[in-house]
């Protein structure tokens, strides 16, 4: 049996594939096609994979070595963090907009900022749909009837 990273090393359009031992999850550092890929997985304890797969099962995660559990709650992080997107697409293309401004800017490298990135992005954009949800002139009434001391056409001053 041949490991992924033996079948990716002899595929002809990978080049510079590496293990990387030390990293806090079984990671493939490779080119390609000339496009520079982490590769980030785990193996799991089935035979095959459903149609219906979820990561979310925590069943996945029994008797898996910890390397594998950080691996596959990288995945399960995303997942949760896309959830709540109502366009995946447009999110995406916002931020991966986002992050070539960053590094153009240098302020772009590291896994962490990354991380950051997608975070902040993410509840600003979960933001913006409920507040896109939101009726203002209603809001704006029920501010300006407090302004004025009013609350359905009652005093709000009174018991």
């Amino acid at each position: 049996k041949q490991s992924i990273f033996e079948l990716l090393k002899k595929q002809p359009e990978v080049t510079e594939c590496r293990a990387v031992e030390e990293a806090l999850v079984p990671v493939v550092k490779m080119n390609l096609d000339g496009i520079k890929i982490d590769l980030l997985f785990a193996r799991l304890a089935l035979k095959e994979i459903p149609d219906n797969f979820d990561l979310r099962e925590d069943m996945l995660l029994k008797n898996l070595d910890p390397r594998l559990v950080r691996s596959l709650n990288g995945c399960r992080a995303t997942d949760e963090i896309l959830r709540p997107v109502p366009n995946i697409d447009n999110f995406r293309l916002a931020l991966r907009s986002i992050k070539l401004w960053a590094k153009s800017k240098l302020s772009f490298g590291w896994y962490l900022l990354g991380f950051l990135l997608i975070l902040g992005f993410s509840s600003i954009h979960c933001f913006f749909s409920v507040f896109r949800a939101w009726n203002l002139l209603q809001l704006f009434g029920l501010l300006w009837r407090c302004v004025l001391g009013y609350a359905g056409g009652q005093d709000v001053s009174a018991p």
